[in-house]
């Protein structure tokens, strides 16, 4: 294809340490903080548990596979390269623990609560 003054050819990044996009829905980012221990595990090593922490909450949410998520970025060791840029996977944030009847019923009291609030 035809190059024209300012177009992109390469880009080069140092894969030592990479930067995990994480979407996090937006009915759950009120128990998601910074510093809380995430792993993820990725569709390409699927036997291979990445780890780190979250680093950073962006403030305003995106619209992403037509759901609205806040975009957590957590900073990756990836010393033996398993990650590379475009790679997708499902990934955990330790929120802390809660009891069963908080997993179960937490949502309908959450929506019960918003329309008589």
């Amino acid at each position: 294809a035809p190059v024209r003054t300012g177009d992109v050819l390469v880009e080069v990044a140092p894969l030592e340490k990479l930067r995990l996009e994480l979407n996090v829905p937006e009915a759950d980012i009120a128990y998601v903080k910074p510093s809380q221990p995430t792993t993820a595990v990725l569709e390409g090593a699927p036997f291979d548990a990445l780890h780190g922490d979250v680093e950073l909450i962006r403030p305003a949410s995106e619209v992403r596979n037509n759901q609205n998520v806040f975009v957590s970025e957590i900073q990756i060791d990836n010393q033996e390269k398993l990650l590379r840029p475009g790679m997708q996977g499902h990934a955990k944030i330790a929120a802390g623990s809660r009891s069963l009847g908080w997993v179960l019923f937490h949502r309908p009291a959450e929506r019960v609560y918003s329309i008589f609030r």
